[in-house]
């Protein structure tokens, strides 16, 4: 038997715990039900965390442009060598860690260590879809995201850039 050395209740109300809608705040950790949620670009938070959220990603170093061109270069990367479907994973890693990580390139090997990490655990064959294309991996903000493959493969560039 499974047993927790806490109170497994909403941090919220005090419900006790059902099938679904049940999940950490992703600023303060507590467990909340549905109804204490709030789910934006698949990361939730409490209503007490909220405020907190809206202020990091207004003054985080991380912008919403930089955020938005790391998803869209990721999963143009993972259409093309993966297939279609696996946008939800690379947006919301992408914003929970935006909520965490000021640095834009600190930001950048975090979202893709964590997309890369999706795909080992969720035994995602990476290596059916890639294609003999001549045409180099994505860029996201100067490292070299290279998911066309299961290992992990970075490489600093040092000036030209593809785009």
């Amino acid at each position: 038997m499974f047993s927790v050395p806490f109170e497994f209740k909403c941090s919220a109300c005090g419900r006790e715990p059902t099938a679904a809608g049940w999940s950490l705040c992703a600023l303060c950790g507590g467990f909340f039900c549905s109804d204490h949620l709030i789910v934006k670009k698949g990361v939730a938070t409490c209503e007490s965390c909220a405020v907190e959220r809206e202020r990091r990603e207004a003054s985080s170093g991380v912008s919403t442009g930089d955020e938005d061109r790391v998803v869209a270069l990721i999963r143009a990367d993972v259409e093309a060598t993966i297939g279609p479907g696996h946008g939800e994973p690379i947006v919301e890693a992408a914003a929970r860690h935006r909520l965490h990580v000021g640095n834009p390139v600190g930001y950048v090997d975090k979202v893709v260590d964590d997309v890369q990490q999706y795909f080992h655990d969720a035994f995602v064959d990476t290596v059916a879809g890639v294609s003999a294309s001549s045409e180099p991996p994505a860029v996201v903000l100067g490292r070299v995201v290279a998911l066309r493959t299961h290992r992990r493969a970075y490489r600093e560039t040092r000036g030209a850039l593809w785009r």
